[in-house]
């Protein structure tokens, strides 16, 4: 995946490694793109670390109810 996959990326996973984090996935990394994060510590500790190297980040959360389609009829 060598269009996709650079020394930038590689770098900014080796450090979301380091403070906290488990990269799980790179998701649409065609347009800029996000890592999909696991913690490994504490969540406010992983947000401060990340903070501190000056990511920005989003806590997301997951629905075990799977994928839904809502459909609005006027």
């Amino acid at each position: 995946m060598n269009s996709v996959i650079n020394r930038e990326i590689e770098d900014l996973e080796e450090k979301l490694n380091k403070n906290g984090g488990k990269v799980l996935k790179l998701l649409g990394a065609g347009g800029g793109g996000f890592f999909l994060l696991k913690p490994t510590i504490n969540r406010d500790d992983l947000e401060s670390n990340l903070d501190k190297i000056k990511l920005d980040y989003s806590r997301i959360t997951l629905n075990l109810s799977g994928c839904k389609t809502i459909s609005y009829w006027n």
